[in-house]
């Protein structure tokens, strides 16, 4: 139950059940407490069922939360969605991320006997992580891995070797972790090998992990037919198939594969670049069908069971359960064993013939009463009230109104932080009347992320539609334009931001795009205006594209480094979506 004892707690707990039951022991056990040496060699070969084993670390968050409550949760939320689309093996999937290091355990060598330190190399002290994110089904087979890596930008070098048909991601250069935006391209990775569609669901039994449950991923996986259902928190380790039987092998594979590129590359190091090509290795001899199936099996996911675990499964749950059912002919309530044990201490102190009271009859001394089961104290109330994680269908309509509202709520809570900009490099530009109250332009109702800022009495106009407001004195280090490159979900973009100079190509433009982009994260919040699209402009005879044009009359634009017409509308290019940025 993961609380087992050494050699010492044995030999301790016998030399105080002995005492207590007043049984004729050496005199060297009570001269150091504990029972001799020949005592536990004489245990431990009377019962030959025992032996000594190195245990595997286990949280207590792990310990505590497989209990008959979250995994009696997790079956009938699993068992609801085999009964509404009827899901064949074929597609049941799991997926699982794990971390792969330039920097593993080495794999056990052989030795001389008697040495002390015995040594191997790795690449460095400390490795560099990627996640790769595994994919496997019910019926045995696997559809190729994801791997992140702590990259600014992909390189198709980065998955040399890597399994065929992998897909390689990167977050940033300082993390390889997954994320949200990420998990969709993951969530489109399964899409275009499974063709899951709404006429052909599959299931996907996953963590719960926050990258799992963005509400982007969510929609995704509700438009293409995908019915997303998650483990209890920290129940993993006994629930998720690609946790019981594949990924421990693939550890342990992957550290052979990596001594052996140490051996065969003398005086070089590992690097994320190697990781896919070693991985693969170890991927070809693990994620094969008999693993995956089994991994399926004995958590009872398919074929479906409810008893796939015992009773025996749940004892280390039992030390925070707060109600433990206790029948008379089971147990005995604690202030029964309380005054047997006292009254047992007494009879024993007085008497050198052990006791005769009806007490000790009825309820007879247990190793229990020398070393009590650990029972942890009742949990005081936490003053933040944080929403239990639990099993979830997440693509059900009640769970994903919920994420959604989350979701809400806690982008309206989050304060406008203010970005550490260069102001040298960006071009500002505020308006006559400034405020930050936000809310929905009605230029561009088409466009459901058109964002304006005025205050109510509309002193701050939708659109510059004067000269006056371009002039020299009215441009401030205030706002920035940039044009968004990608929209990482419905409240984050990555802007690309125009610099303010002299162009060597064109002379007369006082803002343009640097060869070297100027890119940076924004949320929403920080979004004051989206401009429509503009249509195309003519200049002479070249072709401008930025606005409309009314007259014949154009001036340099001190936003976009372009012309624009006297009559603005617009400012930006045809294929863009420029925004003004507030901070």
């Amino acid at each position: 139950m993961c609380y087992g004892l050494t050699y010492s707690q044995i030999r301790k707990m016998a030399y105080d059940y002995a005492k207590l039951l007043n049984c004729q022991y050496p005199e060297s056990w009570e001269h150091k407490k504990t029972a001799g040496i020949d005592w536990l060699k004489g245990f431990m070969k009377r019962h030959e069922e025992l032996s000594l084993r190195k245990p595997e670390n286990t949280s207590l968050s792990r310990a505590t939360s497989f209990n008959k409550t979250n995994l009696a949760e997790f079956q009938a939320n699993f068992e609801q969605a085999l009964r509404s689309y009827a899901f064949t093996p074929e597609n049941i999937y799991n997926l699982d991320e794990t971390g792969i290091t330039t920097v593993v355990q080495a794999p056990n060598i052989v030795a001389r006997k008697g040495t002390k330190q015995v040594g191997q190399i790795v690449s460095a002290e400390r490795g560099q992580l990627i996640t790769m994110c595994g994919i496997v089904n019910a019926s045995g087979n696997s559809i190729p891995p994801v791997f992140v890596f702590p990259r600014a930008r992909f390189h198709d070098t980065m998955l040399s070797g890597a399994p065929v048909g992998s897909l390689g991601l990167v977050n940033s250069p300082t993390s390889g972790w997954m994320t949200g935006p990420l998990f969709l391209k993951v969530l489109e990775h399964i899409q275009k090998f499974t063709r899951c569609s709404k006429e052909n669901k599959i299931l996907i039994l996953m963590d719960n992990h926050e990258s799992h449950c963005t509400l982007d991923a969510i929609v995704y996986a509700r438009d293409h037919g995908m019915v997303l259902v998650t483990f209890p928190p920290h129940c993993t380790h006994r629930l998720q198939p690609l946790d019981v039987s594949v990924m421990g092998p693939f550890k342990t594979k992957l550290s052979v594969a990596q001594n052996d590129w140490l051996l065969n590359h003398p005086g070089k190091t590992i690097t994320n670049h190697d990781l896919p090509a070693l991985a693969n290795t170890a991927y070809v001899n693990t994620f094969t069908m008999k693993n995956i199936i089994a991994g399926f099996a004995k958590p009872g996911i398919w074929p479906f069971s409810r008893n796939a675990f015992s009773d025996e499964d749940f004892e280390a749950a039992s030390v925070t359960n707060r109600d433990l059912p206790l029948h008379e002919t089971e147990a005995l309530p604690e202030d029964a064993i309380e005054a047997s044990s006292n009254d047992a201490k007494v009879s024993y102190s007085n008497n050198n013939e052990p006791s005769t009271s009806s007490q000790i009859e009825n309820f007879p001394i247990t190793p229990e009463m020398v070393r009590p089961l650990p029972k942890a104290e009742p949990r005081s109330k936490n003053k933040v009230n944080r929403r239990r994680k639990k099993s979830r269908i997440l693509t059900y309509t009640p769970e994903k109104e919920k994420i959604e509202e989350e979701t809400l709520a806690r982008l309206s809570k989050n304060k406008k932080r203010k970005p550490v900009l260069n102001w040298k490099r960006r071009p500002v530009f505020v308006p006559p009347s400034s405020s930050k109250n936000i809310e929905e332009d009605s230029s561009d109702d088409s466009d459901p992320d058109n964002y304006s800022v005025h205050d109510e009495s509309d002193d701050y106009p939708e659109q510059a539609t004067t000269e006056e407001q371009l002039e020299p004195e009215n441009l401030k280090k205030r706002f920035c334009f940039g044009e968004i490159i990608q929209k990482y979900d419905a409240f984050e973009y990555m802007i690309k931001y125009l610099k303010r100079g002299i162009n060597k190509q064109h002379e007369f433009l006082k803002f343009y795009f640097p060869d070297k982009p100027d890119v940076s994260d924004v949320n929403i919040d920080d979004i004051v205006k989206k401009l429509p699209t503009p249509t195309s402009t003519v200049i002479g005879s070249t072709p401008v594209g930025f606005g409309t044009c009314s007259t014949a009359k154009h001036r340099p634009s001190p936003f976009a480094g372009q012309w624009y017409p006297a009559l603005l509308t617009v400012i930006v290019r045809p294929s863009w979506e420029q925004v003004y940025y507030y901070y």
